[in-house]
């Protein structure tokens, strides 16, 4: 029976993508391109790619504090790999951004129950709770194609690119205005972009 959870060839190995034909899970040795796609050999062969399964790959199971990652004996050339960190980096991005907008929320109350008749106090709550909520829907929006990558998704990934993108331009934009706080976005954005870039043959 085939499981998505294990190579289709080689049992107990996880896969780093699905056949594009079978949506059976594949292994790193095993996935074949073929016309843009990434097929198992057994659909690779049966659409004219000149394609057979390869050994098991050697697993290491790293020591990492994050459940389930894994390393073969080159992690270069294992992008699924990659596609998982950019995951995890942007799901971890979505969570504190999250909570600090919760905290915000929480500013934007305590100015408000504050302000009392103060024009400019209600006007400076206002502004903080709408901070809050962009970042509620920002962090909720980087939770949602954190997930949408992991499952392989191109789209998931064009988007995140774009936004990566984005808060590169805008941290630029930033720092170059005398404000250093925009420069410590620029680092992270750029690690997911090439992450992205190096797994970018696993999404489909």
């Amino acid at each position: 029976m085939a499981d998505a959870n294990s190579c289709v060839n080689h049992l107990g190995v996880p896969p780093v993508t699905l056949c594009a034909a079978c949506r059976r899970g594949i292994c790193g040795s095993c996935k074949t391109y073929f016309q843009g796609n990434l097929y198992c050999p057994e659909d690779a062969k049966r659409l004219g790619a000149d394609s057979a399964p390869g050994p098991a790959p050697n697993i290491i199971h790293a020591e990492s504090p994050i459940e389930g990652f894994q390393l073969t004996s080159n992690f270069t050339q294992e992008v699924g790999g990659m596609i998982r960190w950019a995951s995890r980096i942007v799901l971890l991005s979505g969570i504190l951004g999250a909570l600090a907008g919760l905290v915000v929320l929480v500013l934007a109350v305590a100015v408000l129950g504050s302000s009392g008749r103060s024009d400019q106090a209600a006007t400076a709550g206002a502004i903080i709770l709408v901070l809050g909520l962009v970042l509620l829907v920002l962090s909720s929006v980087e939770i949602v194609l954190s997930r949408q990558l992991r499952a392989g998704s191109r789209r998931a990934g064009k988007v995140l690119a774009t936004l990566c993108a984005a808060n590169i331009g805008l941290g630029a934009l930033l720092t170059l205005g005398g404000d250093g706080s925009g420069f410590f976005g620029i680092p992270l954005n750029v690690i997911v972009l090439v992450l992205l870039a190096a797994g970018w043959n696993d999404l489909t």
